[in-house]
This record gives C-alpha cells, sequence and structure tokens, in this order.
C-alpha cells in the first residue's frame, strides 16, 4: 500500500477544487477509502445541502467585465451599490456590486441574500467612474447528498475536534491543510491507538455555503449538533482546526474569531472548553484577507515547517488532555 502523507492528501484536495456542492462526495469517498485501508473506524453522518450556483454579467457603459455571482438569489443590479465583502454583517439585502478590497483576484468573502455581483480590486474605479451599470445575477439551486465523517470514538469521547474539507473556490489554508494534517495524526501508527480511543474527529462538509439562515456557513457543524448535542455537551474539550499553515499556529480561546469559525445554535453551552487552532492573529489578518476565500489560496502560501509544528501543537494538547 503506498504510504500516505499529509502532502499526498493534501494534492489529492487541491486536484478537486472547488470542494462544494456534489464535489464533496469525491472527497467523502477518498478519505474513506483511506481510513478503510488503514483500518480505522469511521461512520458518516449523511445529510443534504443546497447551495447557489450561477452566472453572472456585469456592463460597464456597454462594455462587459468579468464578474462572478455572490449572492443565494437571481436579479439585476442598476446601481453603485459597491461594497466591501469583507464586512460581512452589512448589506444583506440591498442589490450590490461586492469586491475584496486585499485581494488582487476574485474573492468571495462573503455572500448576500440579493442579488450581489464579485468583481476583481482592479475593476472598482471602472464602476466608480460608470455612468450606466448593468448587472445581471442568475442563480440555480443545487440539491445534494453529502457527509461528515466522524472518526474515532463516537459513544462517548473526551475531546471532540472539527475541521472541514469542504472550498468555496480555491482552499489550501481555508481548510485542506487542516483536513490533511488531522488525517496524518490519524493515520500516524505512534498516536493512532490512544487518540483514537479517546477522541472523536468530525471532518465536516457543507460549511461554507448552504441556504441556512441566519448563519450560511457551519451548516454541517449544526448538524452534526443536532444529532449529538449530548455529545457535545459532555465532551471534556472541543477543538476546531481551520487556516493553518501560512503562519505559526495559535490556539484561541473565548474570542469572536472562534466563534465564527464554529457556528453552533448552542455555542454559549460549549464555549468555555472550545479551542480554536489557526494561524490567523492580528499581525496577519489583512495578509489573511488577501487570499481569503479565493483562486489566490493556494500552495505557495504554505511553509511544511509551519504544518509541522501545528501537526505536534495538537497532538500534545490530544495526549495532555484526555
Amino acid at each position: 500500500m503506498k504510504e500516505v502523507t499529509w502532502k499526498s492528501i493534501l494534492n489529492f484536495l487541491i486536484k478537486q477544487y472547488p470542494i462544494r456542492g456534489k464535489k464533496e462526495k469525491e472527497v467523502i469517498r477518498t478519505i474513506s477509502e483511506i481510513l478503510e485501508e488503514n483500518n480505522i473506524y469511521f461512520e458518516i453522518q449523511k445529510f443534504e445541502n443546497t447551495i447557489p450556483n450561477g452566472k453572472s454579467r456585469l456592463y460597464i457603459d456597454g462594455k462587459e467585465i468579468e464578474s462572478i455571482p455572490a449572492s443565494f438569489v437571481s436579479g439585476k443590479i442598476e446601481e453603485k451599490n459597491l461594497i466591501s465583502n469583507i464586512i460581512i454583517k452589512e448589506n444583506f439585502n440591498t442589490p450590490s456590486i461586492s469586491y475584496n478590497p486585499y485581494c488582487k483576484d476574485f474573492s468571495l468573502a462573503t455572500f448576500y441574500f440579493s442579488p450581489s455581483i464579485n468583481i476583481r480590486r482592479e475593476d472598482v474605479k471602472k464602476v466608480l467612474d460608470a455612468e450606466v451599470i448593468e448587472g445581471y445575477v442568475k442563480i440555480k439551486k443545487e440539491k445534494y447528498k453529502t457527509g461528515n465523517i466522524l472518526i474515532g470514538n463516537t459513544k462517548n469521547p473526551k475531546i471532540l475536534i472539527f475541521s472541514h474539507y469542504d472550498t468555496v473556490l480555491n482552499g489550501v489554508v481555508d481548510n485542506s491543510t487542516s483536513i490533511s494534517t488531522l488525517l496524518d495524526i490519524i493515520l500516524s501508527k505512534k498516536t493512532r491507538d490512544k487518540i483514537l480511543k479517546e477522541v472523536l474527529i468530525v471532518l465536516s462538509g457543507s460549511t461554507e455555503l448552504s441556504y441556512d439562515k441566519p448563519y450560511y456557513w457551519c451548516y454541517g457543524y449544526r448538524v452534526f449538533e443536532k444529532e449529538n448535542l449530548d455529545v457535545l455537551i459532555k465532551s471534556k474539550k472541543i477543538f476546531v482546526v481551520d487556516c493553518i499553515g501560512f503562519d505559526k499556529c495559535s490556539i484561541i480561546y473565548n474570542d469572536d474569531l472562534v466563534y465564527e469559525a464554529f457556528t453552533l445554535l448552542n455555542f454559549e453551552k460549549i464555549k468555555n472548553k472550545t479551542y480554536l487552532f489557526t494561524s490567523i492573529n492580528n499581525k496577519n489578518l489583512y495578509f489573511f484577507y488577501s487570499f481569503y476565500h479565493s483562486y489566490v489560496d493556494n500552495i505557495n502560501l504554505i511553509k511544511d515547517s509551519f504544518v509541522e509544528k501545528t501537526k505536534n501543537l495538537i497532538i500534545k494538547n490530544i495526549l495532555t488532555s484526555i
């Protein structure tokens, strides 16, 4: 059997981008095969989800510029409602043209419940200078079957670890490196048996997009929560691994970022034992925005040393907590 490493898993995931909609099924199949070949117990928590797919056209004074849809609904955009999509809690109900001011490419940092088209930062001035704006977005709902991959102790785990395998566009940082690292930990013979005896690892689908309201993200996590709230409450600690490998990993506790990464309906009941492992920090936040939910989120952002140190940090915290 060919050796499976975090790099080989990461390379497989990269070939699937964007991992959303029906593409999630292929990831589930491949990870399941890896686990079966290594005699690792797992279950699939199956569920359905619906996401937006579609096309957009944007004309500036009669000339078309490149765009991609950034909304859950179809419609027209005829006003210069140009907004930064990094501010995720505003402008949800007004037709808009969105862009990420920190990113050089398309960046779907936010989806909107009104017609919205995403453009590149370089085209912002064209919109500002335009006399006539004509935008059209046509969305089709894609309904599909997906699932959460539950690995290890599914009955009474002391530690729960969550990470998502779906992506919006590219997603080496968000969140394929996290998935690859966790699978590398699981496959290691040094720690496998001890960890899986006490730990439940949840590799979740459909966390980036859904029609669920009021939060369209973290839907896969909330599916687990709905069926396993007692497991969450009884657990000793909960780890969430998200956006690692591009900088030194930090463990964040009792911070808004933890809730953004793990938006559960009953978060208040478990927030005092929930920890986020991430490379995002106050010093690199704007750098993170420069590739967030974009085609720029690629392998060039990852450093092997950061991944290895993060892996060791996760293992250390697991072993000292069980």
